[in-house]
């Protein structure tokens, strides 16, 4: 059942790739762009596919040299590469379910990223600053553009909170699991007697949502929506070059004892 439905996806895409070659076609924009876009979500699962087909045909291929024996150096380099292909294997075939799973219809939408300090005082404002690098990095990687469009920094220079404009094809679709809080255990900066140090950051991923007044929303009132008590009359500012530094300098100092996790 599973390659029913994949080779049937391979069908259509390689359907519409004759379709958008076909002189008619290019001669109605609309229809042209309703095609692009329908083939441009069929190519992942299409190389997955052709991928995993070819995983398969490597390890009959290998299992068919264990089950003749022979040489016992070949033998062991076939049981290698099974042992490896039935890895990828496995990886691959939950892949393809979840490319098969029905699509978020925000997938494809820009999104706002916002980072705000939890506990942990400085040392958390840090953090942030960390993780703000890491998702600009990240999104370079994808050649999405990203924007810092506001900014609140400490005397330590790091983040009290930031939001990041991340605008990119499949943005959301990656970057929504990212959304909860985050923790880290390490020696600070801040600390002058060595302890391990716990600091937590909180993480709100929002699609950018069109309106018929704006271009976007991300809602009406930061101070509202988001703050904590004792913060909403809080003003936030515009972020200046020193925050947008802030983000693309190089690793922090802190010597980290463990990796920061959720």
């Amino acid at each position: 059942m599973l390659f029913d439905k994949l080779r049937q996806i391979e069908e259509r895409s390689n359907e519409i790739a004759r379709m958008l070659s076909d002189p008619a076609i290019l001669a109605q924009p609309a229809e042209y762009a309703r095609l692009r876009r329908e083939h441009a979500e069929t190519v992942e699962t299409v190389e997955r596919f052709t991928e995993y087909r070819k995983v398969l045909k490597r390890l009959g291929e290998a299992r068919h040299i264990l089950s003749e024996g022979g040489d016992r150096e070949l033998v062991e380099l076939a049981q290698a590469e099974v042992d490896d292909l039935a890895a990828r294997q496995a990886a691959l075939e939950d892949e393809l379910k979840r490319l098969l799973l029905p699509r978020d219809p925000n997938d494809e939408k820009n999104v706002f990223v916002e980072i705000r300090a939890g506990a942990g005082g400085e040392e958390a404002a840090l953090f942030a600053t960390d993780l703000a690098r890491m998702y600009t990095k990240y999104a370079e990687r994808q050649r999405w553009k990203i924007e810092v469009m506001d900014a609140s920094m400490t005397g330590t220079g790091g983040f009290k909170d930031v939001v990041l404009f991340v605008h990119g094809r499949g943005a959301w679709s990656r970057l929504k699991f990212e959304r909860g809080v985050h923790r880290v255990q390490r020696v600070p900066v801040t600390e002058a007697s060595g302890r391990i140090h716990t600091s937590t950051v909180t993480v709100a991923v929002l699609p950018r949502r069109r309106t018929s007044r704006s271009r976007s929303t991300i809602g009406t009132s930061r101070s509202t929506s988001t703050a904590p008590p004792g913060r909403a009359g809080r003003a936030s500012t515009r972020p200046t070059p020193r925050c947008a530094s802030r983000i693309s300098r190089p690793g922090s100092s802190s010597r980290a004892r463990t990796s920061a996790r959720r």
